[in-house]
């Protein structure tokens, strides 16, 4: 999805092509059930049990959990197949291929893996959250954020999924809803820097340059290598007439991003051309 950008002074949706996505999760839906045993780790536990159980489906199922955590996503979607195929109907098997499926690109048929796992299970907040951002990346917007609002509906503590709703409408300029949701990920996560960049990024895109900092600052003080808070730290240090504090800040993204265009793009305004060594 494009998405609005500041360039110069204009108060767009400003740095939310670098906002994290944090939608699809890739939670694998749950947690292996892990216990006490003498195992030298539960990928270890799960690959004996699947291999002692071959005809049990939950732990060829917490097994492709285990592979799905560990990167072997080829390994993961066959375990997978295995659970399915000695006991079918399980959403969260269904929930995890999409999964899969999405981070291989076929998109398509992870909107189907999902809506298979929603079909099973209604109020499965992970598979809708996970639907919504193959939407929002098939362009769907509207269907994306219907099902953002499901999974917080049925999931209240559901962060990612709030999160998600605060991206897509500072996306549409909706600042005041985005600030809402991003709230509401902070009332379950408290100092999420995630949360307080999207709030710090709401704020820019208003013209308050003072709140837009402080939820900057806030982002930094628990995530202090997060590139796009130096950098939005940096747009409203220099919209508040401070430029040798916001080009520190556009550096300090810059040794973390050096790609990060919008620190780049401030340091440019602020040195006039003349390079990133020299004073504003």
């Amino acid at each position: 999805m494009t998405e609005g950008r500041v360039d110069g002074g204009r108060p767009k949706a400003v740095f939310y092509a670098a906002l994290p996505l944090l939608i699809i999760a890739i939670v694998f839906s749950i947690a292996a059930y892990r216990r006490n045993f003498a195992w030298k780790d539960s990928l270890t536990l799960w690959s004996d049990a699947a291999a002692k159980s071959a005809d049990k489906a939950r732990p060829h199922y917490n097994y492709g959990n285990e592979l799905a955590l560990s990167g072997r996503l080829d390994e993961a979607f066959k375990e997978d197949l295995r659970s399915l195929a000695i006991y079918p109907g399980q959403p969260r098997v269904h929930a995890n291929i999409g999964a899969i499926y999405q981070v291989w690109g076929y998109t398509d048929k992870a909107v189907e893996e999902y809506l298979t796992a929603i079909s099973l299970k209604p109020n499965f907040a992970v598979a809708h959250n996970n639907l919504g951002y193959a939407y929002l990346t098939m362009g769907r917007e509207d269907e994306a954020l219907a099902e953002f609002i499901l999974a917080v509906r049925y999931e209240p503590s559901h962060v990612k999924a709030r999160l998600n709703i605060g991206k897509v409408y500072a996306s549409r300029g909706n600042y005041e809803a985005a600030v809402i949701a991003y709230g509401g990920a902070l009332k379950y996560a408290p100092g999420l820097a995630e949360a307080h960049l999207g709030i710090g990024a709401a704020r820019l895109g208003q013209g308050n340059m003072a709140e837009a900092a402080s939820e900057f600052a806030a982002a930094l003080r628990t995530r202090p290598d997060l590139a796009p808070a130096h950098a939005g730290l940096g747009a409203a240090l220099e919209r508040q007439g401070r430029p040798e504090e916001a080009a520190g800040e556009y550096q300090a993204a810059l040794r973390l991003d050096p790609v990060n265009e919008e620190a780049a793009a401030g340091l440019r305004r602020l040195y006039g051309g003349k390079g990133r060594g020299a004073k504003p």
